[in-house]
């Protein structure tokens, strides 16, 4: 797929330029402990204690999710067709304004069928048989934002909000993540299609104390840099770091292992 047709969300203007790193709004979790982990994508920690995940936001999920596609579809050789072009392009489109909004766009199950009788299913466009659920003018799944389209429809709907993506965003985010997708061995585990979330989770509890402690002080660095660069500002999810992945010399795949 070539990178100059990637296109991003319209609405937003993502900063590159910015050093900022998402960080979540919470006391800064204490790196010498087992239950405290680098996030599988960008080593920023993630407290087992407080989180579920092993990712430090759902941007990281959704970059290492995207790193996966792209790779597979680049050993299956199939990176060039038209739909998995548009797959990608959609998967990608999110990015740089901070990813797909899933927890605020989702739609329970007496919402979903109180559309379906609504509209009778049928795609409120074109009249075919309606199969997706739209929003039709913000994040918000309150009914009144809501409507059945059938796939077409709602493919063209959503790629006209997409804007062809700028060359530094181009240069900032997705080459890293096309970079990423292409090098084998895999860079991290997390870039592998066959790794197991469950084995992060186990194994980065047990690794050296050395490693750990380098870790951590890689960790105090890279979270003074956020400070300077937010100053008062609220933190904010940011794309660069999550499309980098871990920084030269935190060994990943040492996590992994529990090497």
């Amino acid at each position: 797929m070539c990178l100059v047709c990637v296109t991003v969300v319209g609405g937003r203007t993502p900063h590159p330029e910015s050093k900022a790193r998402y960080w979540p709004s919470v006391p800064t979790p204490d790196l010498s402990l087992s239950t405290t982990i680098p996030c599988a994508n960008c080593a920023l920690p993630v407290d087992l204690l407080t989180s579920r995940s092993i990712y430090c936001s759902e941007l990281c999920n959704q970059v290492a999710r995207a790193v996966r596609y792209i790779r597979a579809r680049m050993l299956d050789g199939r990176i060039n067709d038209p739909d998995i072009a548009e797959a990608i392009r959609t998967q990608l489109a999110f990015i740089p304004t901070g990813g797909y909004p899933t927890k605020r766009r989702h739609i329970d199950a007496a919402t979903r069928q109180a559309v379906l009788d609504r509209d009778a299913h049928r795609c409120q466009k074109c009249g075919a048989e309606g199969t997706e659920i739209d929003h039709i003018a913000s994040s918000s799944s309150d009914l009144s934002n809501l409507q059945l389209l059938c796939h077409a429809c709602h493919m063209d709907k959503t790629q006209a909000g997409f804007v062809p993506a700028s060359p530094a965003v181009i240069k900032a985010v997705f080459a890293p993540m096309y970079a990423r997708a292409a090098v084998d061995p895999p860079q991290q585990p997390s870039d592998s299609s066959g790794w197991e979330h469950t084995q992060w989770k186990r194994n980065a509890q047990l690794v050296h104390e050395t490693l750990r402690n380098w870790w951590a002080s890689c960790i105090q660095y890279m979270l003074l840099d956020i400070e300077e660069s937010l100053g008062d500002q609220s933190p904010v999810s940011n794309p660069l770091s999550a499309a980098n992945g871990f920084m030269d010399g935190l060994e990943p795949w040492r996590w992994y292992r529990a090497g």
